[in-house]
């Protein structure tokens, strides 16, 4: 008999151990939690307006971004984001100087290449449920490539003309910037298309400015 108090008296202790489920505990009011950042991956491409058409051409390529998203307060979003863009471009320019005698005429084209690598932060405004506008800006470093290719032709008195071709390159890494505005289109829960402007500046001698327009997409897993 007393076995069997002692049984049933641990079963009666146990039971409620396995029965009850377990509860998170619940959030106190304004703490952040696992849901409240929403990383989302967007892919851009990227047509860049040259701002100094003397030396440098328009560029174009894609730009891949991490965004995380704070989404406490619907209407205002606070993103930070890390994006790497690979940029290509080219200018090519014709020009004559007087040498002595005779003239040099020199055709010039200069292969150019960026990769902007930015850490930024934007601030999303809803402005419907599913259409947000955007102020932001980024600032990082660039890593800028050039080669130039100048094929020279001098003509002296007398139809005496000579040819040469002159080739360099240049590789170094500089600071930029660039501050924006645009609109995301919530096409799903997990699908947002984007579409922006940019103003950014490449410290690269001589300085590039850029008039940036992008359009891509973004996708949260």
């Amino acid at each position: 008999m007393k076995k069997l108090l002692l049984t049933v008296g641990i079963l009666a202790f146990l039971t409620p151990a396995y029965a009850a489920p377990y509860v998170l505990p619940s959030p106190q009011p304004g703490a952040l939690t696992s849901y409240d950042w929403q990383p989302t991956y967007s892919l851009d491409f990227v047509y860049a307006i040259s701002g100094n058409s003397d030396n440098y051409g328009d560029m174009m390529g894609p730009r891949l971004a991490l965004n995380l998203y704070n989404n406490q307060n619907a209407d205002f979003r606070h993103q930070w984001n890390l994006s790497v863009a690979a940029l290509w471009g080219d200018k090519t320019k014709t020009f004559t100087e007087t040498i002595g005698t005779g003239t040099e005429t020199h055709d010039w084209k200069g292969d150019q290449f960026a990769m902007p690598i930015m850490l930024g932060y934007n601030l999303n405004i809803a402005i419907t449920d599913n259409v947000l506008f955007y102020l932001g800006g980024k600032a990082g470093v660039v890593i800028w490539n050039q080669d130039n290719t100048d094929n020279i032709t001098l003509r002296q008195p007398g139809n005496f003309n000579t040819y040469s071709t002159r080739t360099d390159s240049d590789t170094k890494s500089e600071f930029t910037y660039s501050i924006g505005a645009g609109f995301k289109f919530i096409a799903s829960e997990s699908i947002q298309i984007n579409l922006g402007y940019e103003f950014q500046k490449m410290y690269v001698d001589p300085n590039l400015t850029q008039h940036v327009l992008s359009v891509g997409v973004g996708v949260t897993f």
